[in-house]
């Protein structure tokens, strides 16, 4: 494959408008918990957007291909799921986790389990 300057400007304009995005967001952090947890200002909407789009991000989406190769269409039933499972995981979740206050799932167990099931989460995830 011969890379155009057309490849690298289209690149080059990718990486600028990735990095003002984030300039643009790093100018409402205030705080570390601003900048973890986006000072829990986030609506269900985006927080379940943000857990599909890390769970349907570009590790499944490589290993969705390989896996559509060899075993066709059935592929794509897993990511169709996981998609929508935690975009429902999401919309019915973020409002219990937020008020809470808590920061991490396992946090949570800890909470309602004990110190040996956070642990066991931990190691698990």
């Amino acid at each position: 494959m011969i890379i155009t300057s057309s490849h690298i400007i289209i690149m080059l304009v990718t990486v600028a408008v990735v990095v003002g995005g984030g300039v643009y967001a790093a100018r409402s952090v205030r705080s570390a918990a601003g900048y973890s947890l986006g000072g829990r200002s986030a609506g269900a909407g985006l927080v379940a957007g943000a857990i599909a789009g890390t769970c349907v991000g570009g590790g499944a989406t490589v290993g969705t291909a390989q896996y559509a190769a060899t075993h066709g269409l059935s592929a794509w039933w897993f990511t169709l799921g996981m998609g929508f499972a935690l975009i429902i995981m999401g919309i019915f979740y973020a409002r219990p986790m937020r008020d809470t206050g808590l920061v991490k799932i396992s946090e949570y167990i800890e909470q309602n389990y004990g110190k040996k099931a956070e642990i066991f989460t931990s190691v698990c995830s």
